[in-house]
């Protein structure tokens, strides 16, 4: 069958088929003369094996490994059920906590001390909470923003195309690298050609990234 009478018995959309051919998830047969996808029934029944896997939140990777027999399927199913198990003791404490707030005339007016000390004693009692940090996003935005910006954004794009978005953690890491042959030169008060070459480039980098920013904050 073709991939529209695939979509219709499975309840998928075409791009959502696609996209698990892409991933790896599907190799259909390929007609010898028209080249169009012929689906079987055997390839409907694992698109709608797929669709379970993915009713239960696992992601594309490990459905793949499953299928593929590189991952114990009933491990695999028992870490996700862990997993769950947490995500909604989060839940449950953040939707408690809701209906507290709710409770207030004017929530917006609260008093923040009365609800951290309200939070607190409750995950003393083993309840737990949505966590309100953002340190690793806030790392990643100070790179992306010290690494060029904008700028820094389209080169990544030029580069790894629909995968920009790893662009982030590598200036990150790289910035992870500097810092850390910097400090390493500090502690140790080994100074080589080589270390002063490392410093005259990093203060170059800096120079230019941070003139970048500027101009992506002025334009």
């Amino acid at each position: 069958m073709k991939i529209g009478e695939a979509a219709k018995e499975t309840g998928l959309s075409i791009s959502n088929i696609r996209f698990y051919e892409k991933k790896g998830l599907l190799e259909p047969e390929r007609e010898a003369e028209s080249r169009y996808r012929n689906y079987t029934q055997e390839d409907i029944l694992r698109l709608k094996k797929i669709i379970v896997f993915r009713k239960m939140d696992l992601s594309v990777e490990q459905i793949d490994a499953m299928l593929k027999g590189r991952a114990d399927t009933r491990e695999v199913l028992k870490n996700q059920e862990q997993e769950l198990f947490e995500k909604m003791k989060e839940l449950e404490g953040a939707l408690e906590l809701c209906r507290v707030l709710e409770k207030e005339t004017s929530p917006l007016d609260m008093e923040p001390e009365k609800y951290l000390n309200y939070i607190a004693q409750e995950e003393q009692k083993g309840k737990k909470f949505s966590k309100a940090e953002e340190l690793l996003d806030s790392m990643l935005e100070s790179a992306e923003a010290l690494s060029g910006g904008q700028q820094s954004v389209g080169f990544w794009t030029a580069v790894l195309g629909t995968h920009a978005w790893i662009g982030k953690y590598l200036n990150l890491a790289l910035w992870l690298v500097f810092f850390g042959v910097a400090v390493f030169s500090l502690v140790t008060g080994e100074y080589s050609a080589r270390h002063y070459i490392f410093w005259g480039g990093l203060l170059l980098f800096l120079f230019i990234r941070v003139v970048s920013y500027w101009k992506d904050q002025v334009s």
